[in-house]
């Protein structure tokens, strides 16, 4: 174990001991008195030492202590099986998985919860800790639901450290795990045993989505007769015999094929095959990886190849299985898909984001497997975005359940809704990726009547306008009368006017001269009232000399009469 990150906080360090102990344990449970020896040389761990000491010599036979620990054989139900599984092949989980916050971002929600993703995320700064979180998240939910093993599996083979491990794991599953019926077990009747035909069950999650889209559709019980069963299985060993024969075509061929070549054509084709891919080294290999994404009714990866690589043996073989392959199709109705699938091999469950549904609305009774590929040609998806058939279920409606990897499934959202028109003239009702509903012909319908109920209410809103209308129109029509009476009216005012400015005018000027005259007259009053005042003045001054010569005069009379006195005196 890597030393943990001493900037980190308490409760995370004593997260990361106890999990790596735990992980450590699981896989050698001799472990625990090692650990127990280790903790009871510390004061505060002594008792639980102890504790953990007695029980481990009361619950372990004291002779199988020093016995080499063997992969634990997977016994009791699939969850123990499983995590048996899980649990031997810790060891290369723990050397080969050098990305485990991207794993743990892709088994988010479907396998491992929030609080592991994020306490794996937490502790990315030292792989080791990473990973050991991851694993226990893991093998928690494998206990809880042995599917979650295959998600698991899934998820390891995108990735070219893990994809070996993957493919060893899933083996292990296959063989221990009750997912396959004992009669699904068939010979191809020329070489080895054929892979068992029916796909792996699906996930927890993606099995609720099939499931759920079934029942919200009228899901009915239909007896699956043993003919068609066999007919199925007919053409699964037919499946076997064509590619073991193709297989062979192309192993005798190996001398002048470069493996490389094969092998980055395939990649070209399928990216998602890459990490599968890179430690496959004969051409068998190879052809078990492409194998993986053909059914029973597509050989079209098979027939690429063979074409690209002028294979001309394999050519008639594949054209035969083809011909039969198409009346197969032609004269299977959906309603006797029930339960069948269509992959060629076991598979692991799809990754609920890599899950796509179509739902057609169309009568399971009167519906064949090749109206489902007609559709699927026509759009040109099973070569634009790297589909898969994997299973047709009935119900009221026919439910086609496919995969596309990831890095398709934007660019398969965008044809199928450029596409939509002719998709819905097909009967197309919905539209899945994932838990996401893409397009759905219910809410279509909704969303119609509601535009229809707004068209009617802006109908009637619009009748009401018009009526409002009318009645303005009529109201306007009055004004109008009323504004052309006021025109002439002003017409005849500004005519008056014209006159009376004249009147004004000619009273402006008489009123002018009058002012003239006025101010002439003023004029003149001031010269006259000047006048009057210095005539006064010079009158004031005549009378004040007139009075001075009177007096003088009575003066002189007095002293005339004096003289006159003294002169008779």
């Amino acid at each position: 174990m890597e030393r943990i990150d001493q900037r980190r906080s308490l409760d995370d360090k004593k997260t990361t001991l106890l999990t790596a102990m735990q992980e450590t344990v699981s896989s050698d449970y001799r472990k625990l008195k090692d650990i127990a020896t280790v903790l009871s040389d510390v004061e505060e761990t002594r008792a639980v030492a102890n504790k953990m000491m007695a029980k481990y010599v009361e619950k372990i036979p004291q002779e199988d202590d020093g016995t080499a620990v063997q992969p634990q054989e997977a016994v009791g139900g699939n969850e123990d099986r499983a995590s048996d599984i899980l649990r031997n092949n810790y060891s290369a989980l723990s050397q080969s998985i050098t990305e485990p916050v991207r794993i743990a971002k892709l088994l988010h929600e479907e396998v491992i919860p929030d609080e592991a993703l994020s306490c794996v995320i937490s502790t990315r700064s030292t792989i080791s800790d990473s990973r050991a979180v991851l694993l226990k998240a893991v093998r928690d939910a494998v206990h809880s639901n042995y599917k979650h093993l295959e998600l698991f599996v899934t998820v390891l083979r995108k990735f070219s450290e893990t994809a070996r491990i993957g493919d060893t794991i899933f083996e292990e599953y296959r063989k221990h795990c009750d997912c396959y019926d004992d009669d699904d077990d068939v010979e191809d009747g020329v070489a080895k045993h054929l892979p068992i035909e029916k796909s792996m069950s699906t996930s927890s999650e993606s099995s609720s989505l099939d499931d759920g889209e079934m029942n919200k559709h009228g899901d009915h019980k239909i007896l699956f007769s043993r003919s068609m069963k066999k007919e199925f299985k007919r053409m699964r060993m037919k499946f076997g015999s064509t590619f073991y024969q193709v297989q062979r075509s192309f192993s005798n061929r190996k001398d002048i094929l470069i493996i490389d070549d094969v092998k980055e054509l395939i990649i070209h084709w399928f990216p998602d095959l890459a990490s599968e891919l890179s430690y496959k080294k004969t051409i068998g290999d190879v052809l078990n990886v492409v194998k993986r994404k053909c059914n029973i009714i597509d050989l079209h990866p098979l027939e690429n190849l063979a074409s690209e690589f002028n294979i001309d043996d394999a050519k008639p073989v594949i054209k035969s299985y083809k011909e039969e392959a198409k009346d197969f199709c032609k004269s299977i109705s959906v309603n006797l898909c029930l339960d069948e699938k269509l992959q060629a091999v076991a598979t692991p469950s799809r990754l609920l984001c890599e899950t796509v549904v179509f739902v057609f609305n169309w009568d399971p009774d009167e519906t064949t497997l090749q109206d489902i590929n007609d559709v699927l040609d026509e759009l040109e998806l099973l070569d634009k975005c790297r589909i898969q058939i994997d299973k047709v279920g009935p119900g009221k409606s026919v439910i086609v359940t496919c995969y596309c990897p990831a890095e398709y499934t934007g660019l398969l959202k965008s044809i199928v809704l450029e596409k939509i028109d002719m998709l819905r003239r097909e009967g197309l009702k919905e539209f899945i990726i994932g838990k996401d509903t893409v397009w759905d012909a219910q809410d279509l319908l909704v969303q119609i009547n509601d535009l229809k109920t707004a068209l009617r209410d802006r109908d009637e809103k619009i009748k009401a306008a018009e009526t409002d209308l009318a009645r303005f129109k009529e109201l306007s029509e009055n004004r109008l009368k009323k504004i052309e009476t006021l025109e002439i009216n002003l017409e005849e005012s500004r005519h008056i006017n014209v006159q009376n400015e004249e009147k004004i005018n000619e009273l402006k000027e008489k009123m002018s001269s009058l002012t003239e005259e006025v101010a002439e007259k003023e004029t003149m009053l001031k010269q006259y009232l000047k006048e009057k005042e210095d005539t006064e003045k010079e009158l004031a001054s005549l009378k004040e000399q007139s009075e001075n010569r009177l007096q003088e005069i009575e003066q002189l009379r007095l002293k005339f009469e004096e003289s006159n006195s003294m002169c008779n005196a």
